[in-house]
């Protein structure tokens, strides 16, 4: 607030801590504010609110998105293009279009920030997880060796191509050609069973 007023901010209501004991400051409205305030940039966790006038909806998400912190944003609109456009361009761990912090109170709604601000989840299936260390574990029951062990050469050169591309082609053709390819090399059948590949076609699509 004093960086505000130094900076030549106009307070319409509030801005002084009343006299008395406890820690309490009164709700506080702000207006002939400008980007390089603090208050413009910063988290308060007050009720103090600055006006800014601006020209445009790309420059309202440009300034709000310019601070270190994301916690909350909410955006006030008749407009559901506008709507969507705050809610996917503010830079806020947490959007509400036409109501602000009432998302905190529903417990499936995941809260939590962006950059600076509210580091983790709570609340909801990402607040869960929030509790938990993530493990992942694989085993091999077969007794062949992978078709990534030693040795290495021409062939399985060629056999690892074919293999990234019966995989990964973006076109379904090329993974079924290549898919078909596999069953040429001797290495992969010395891998693979004729009836572990029927038991597991469904996710070679």
């Amino acid at each position: 607030m004093e960086d505000a007023r130094a900076r030549g901010a106009r307070i319409l209501t509030g801005g002084e801590k009343p006299a008395g004991e406890g820690f309490f400051y009164p709700p506080t409205v702000l207006t002939q504010v400008d980007h390089g305030m603090r208050i413009m940039r910063e988290e308060t966790f007050g009720p103090v609110l600055p006006i800014m006038a601006v020209d445009s909806l790309d420059e309202a998400i440009r300034l709000a998105n310019d601070s270190d912190f994301g916690l909350t944003a909410s955006g006030w609109t008749r407009d559901p293009a506008t709507a969507r456009r705050l809610q996917s361009e503010l830079a806020a761990g947490v959007v509400t279009i036409n109501d602000h912090t009432s998302s905190y109170g529903e417990p499936t709604a995941p809260w939590g920030g962006m950059k600076k601000s509210g580091i983790g989840r709570t609340h909801g299936l990402a607040g869960l997880r929030e509790m938990v260390q993530v493990k992942y574990v694989s085993e091999d029951r077969s007794r062949r060796p992978a078709l990534w062990w030693f040795p290495y050469g021409l062939e399985f050169r060629s056999l690892m191509l074919t293999a990234n591309r019966a995989l990964h082609a973006t076109s379904p053709f090329t993974r079924l050609r290549n898919q078909l390819a596999l069953t040429r090399f001797g290495r992969y059948w010395r891998r693979v069973s004729a009836w572990s590949v029927l038991k597991h076609v469904d996710k070679l699509f």
